[in-house]
């Protein structure tokens, strides 16, 4: 996989589009936007280098699908053909996998259904990176990349919704329900303590 980009974060560029993006942001979805969250949001321009860097930048690393989503998962039905594929690997990279495992649990379910049967996956996917030969990566880094996964994502989020020309619809989703989940999720582990 020599062809994948290594991103290398420029904490100057980073923060200079996040100056840009922060007000725009705030006028189209900081009505939904919880108070701890704009300030979580203002501290965020100075650690997003650190927090891109670490996360794609430090082993363990493994191919990264960076929008795992429920609508880019395909389930195969009873009549049979693949059972499980990924589709839209157009983001794809090197970085820590927990990414995407925080990408779908916070994006892809409802709070309450995430709070069930989040730390039970998290603890299955640590396992299952130990049994599968990664070593030096204890439960509590996963969970500690998963809280930095969460403030990336939330840092994905400003930007898409204040740059992207998206349709009322796809406003409305980002706005109305993404936000609201994502903010949710860096709240329930208290994630914004990891910028101090």
């Amino acid at each position: 996989i020599d062809w994948l980009i290594d991103i290398d974060p420029d904490p100057a560029r980073l923060s200079a589009a996040h100056d840009r993006w922060w007000p725009e942001f705030l006028k189209r979805a900081g009505h939904v936007l919880p108070e701890p969250l704009e300030e979580i949001g203002e501290r965020l321009r100075e650690h997003l280098a650190p927090i891109l860097r670490h996360l794609t930048r430090t082993s363990p690393r493994t191919l990264v699908h960076s929008d795992y989503k429920l609508e880019n998962l395909i389930f195969g039905g009873p009549a049979g053909g693949v059972p499980f594929a990924v589709i839209d690997w157009q983001l794809m990279g090197r970085g820590r996998g927990v990414w995407d495992v925080a990408y779908f649990l916070a994006q892809s379910l409802h709070p309450e259904a995430r709070r069930a049967v989040e730390l039970d996956l998290l603890r299955t996917y640590h396992h299952d990176l130990v049994e599968g030969g990664v070593r030096g990566y204890t439960f509590e880094a996963c969970l500690y990349d998963f809280r930095l996964s969460l403030l990336r994502r939330f840092g994905s989020l400003i930007s898409t919704i204040a740059a992207m020309p998206f349709t009322e619809e796809q406003i409305r989703m980002h706005v109305d329900v993404l936000l609201p989940r994502t903010c949710a999720a860096i709240l329930d582990h208290a994630a914004g303590e990891l910028l101090s």
